[in-house]
């Protein structure tokens, strides 16, 4: 999905919540100039109002349980309607 006026490719958004998250890999995000951009990627998402969630590609693979749970409180704060 590509916000703010296609500047910026996000892994996943809800609209509806204004919620984004971002699955970081370590090898693809690991140098010094990736970690340089995904700040500021994640500020900029913040100052224009998104709330960003950001989870290791582990926390996806190992800790289903975890990524869920911080996803359903995000979408909760943000007044998104719960799935069916």
């Amino acid at each position: 999905m590509r916000l703010l006026g296609g500047e910026l490719q996000v892994d996943f958004y809800w609209p509806s919540a204004h919620v984004v998250v971002e699955v970081e890999g370590y090898e693809t995000h690991s140098g010094r100039s990736a970690w340089l951009e995904d700040c500021r990627r994640h500020n900029r998402l913040v100052v224009n109002r998104y709330r960003s969630l950001r989870f290791t590609w582990e926390d996806v693979l190992y800790g289903r349980d975890y990524v869920v749970e911080t996803l359903r409180v995000a979408l909760a704060q943000a007044g998104a309607p719960k799935a069916r």
